[in-house]
């Protein structure tokens, strides 16, 4: 059975430490770690990690954690971590400040946000179940987490972008909401990822294993087709200039940061995603973007310049807020990622099925994990809570 541990105040001093930098910084900081503190509840799960000498970081897989590594894990209370840091105007020496948003490339103004909430509207569906709330005490204690990193993505219909009406609703079928589908499973991704966190699931010898949501990078939902329906819907290479065009192409193509690094040189000049680009103007663009999500990954990355929006190029971050779930949009990118807001408990038999197969097949992803929604956490939870075993081998 677990035992309940109580902490050392040196512990819980580090973790209000930490959270304060999290919420604010300064005293204003360190009064909401102190209160959130206060709140914690910590339920140890028996057992130790599982497969933790796997542990990798795989973030250009787009919206899922290759390998999925699955942990014996601490577990949370719900506990308000992290209030989303929402955008208001503030002025700074007679200068208005620019909103440093995680789903965007470059610096907003503060107001945009707001505007954009109003011109967009996301229809809900039967087809998805209600949220729910849960805590630790309704996960069994002999359990253990698996580590779901994925994008923040919304699920239902878009009905509405700038302000106007779509002729074509555009299905939205997330992100963390997948797994509240009524026909989906615990979570979605391509093949090898899905076979690498159903074998994970079978090294748990029976014990409940529950898919732990967590947020990866306002910018990772490039991975997915849902970016790409939205940025590109009305997009039309003629209403370019075309040394315009050419620019794009060739800047594009020449970007090291999507190129492999050089082993021996260690220079950022190896085979990428970018290296048989078509061009934007070409009529075999689809047809490229169709190829992987890394190819989409890299094309919208690029894009999101305001350079290029102010060329005429469609506007990435625009998308990316159109097809967000507005309760992650805010969280805050970096090297702490915040998860627990929806959790599924996974089929002891880690069973697979292709998503063509489903009522609701995903519209990025081939391969479901079968499983079934359980809930979320009220507020996010730091992964190096959730985690720490899944830290610590990636800091080995």
């Amino acid at each position: 059975m677990a035992e309940l541990y109580s902490r050392e105040p040196g512990y819980r001093e580090q973790i209000e430490i930490g959270l304060g930098g999290l919420l604010g910084g300064g005293r204003q900081g360190a009064r909401r770690a102190k209160k959130f503190t206060g709140l914690l509840d910590y339920v140890p799960f028996v057992g130790g990690g599982l497969g933790a000498s796997d542990a990798r970081d795989a973030f250009n897989q787009g919206n899922y954690l290759e390998g999925g590594l699955l942990t014996g894990a601490t577990a949370l209370g719900a506990v308000p971590v992290i209030g989303p840091p929402l955008a208001k105007a503030a002025k700074s020496g007679g200068r208005r400040l620019l909103y440093d948003a995680p789903y965007s490339n470059y610096k907003i103004d503060p107001d945009r946000p707001s505007q954009l909430a109003e011109e967009i509207t996301v229809r809900p569906t039967s087809s998805y179940a209600p949220e729910r709330v849960i805590t630790p005490e309704d996960l069994s204690s002999d359990g253990y987490l698996l580590n779901l990193v994925g994008d923040r993505t919304n699920v239902g219909e878009l009905t509405k972008i700038g302000g106007r009406n779509l002729d074509q609703p555009i299905p939205l079928d997330g992100g963390r909401g997948y797994m509240r589908g009524n026909d989906t499973g615990a979570w979605a991704s391509e093949q090898n990822v899905i076979n690498s966190l159903s074998n994970k699931t079978r090294e748990a010898d029976g014990r409940p294993v529950y898919g732990t949501y967590v947020a990866m990078s306002g910018t990772g939902s490039d991975f997915a087709n849902m970016t790409r329906a939205v940025a590109m819907k009305d997009f039309d290479a003629t209403d370019l200039l075309k040394k315009d065009i050419k620019d794009f192409d060739q800047r594009f193509k020449a970007a090291r940061a999507y190129k492999k690094k050089n082993k021996v040189t260690g220079v950022y000049d190896g085979p990428g995603p970018t290296d048989d680009f078509p061009g934007i103007g070409s009529p075999k663009l689809n047809e490229w973007l169709d190829k992987s999500g890394t190819r989409r990954s890299a094309f919208f990355d690029f894009m999101d310049k305001a350079k290029w929006r102010k060329k005429g190029f469609p506007n990435v971050t625009e998308a990316r807020f159109a097809i967000q779930d507005p309760a992650l949009r805010d969280i805050p990118s970096g090297r702490e990622q915040f998860g627990g807001q929806a959790i599924s408990q996974i089929d002891d038999a880690g069973t697979m099925r292709p998503t063509s197969g489903l009522l609701m097949p995903h519209g990025t992803y081939n391969t479901d994990l079968a499983g079934d929604y359980m809930g979320g956490f009220e507020m996010g939870v730091p992964r190096s809570l959730l985690f720490p075993e899944f830290i610590q081998a990636r800091r080995a």
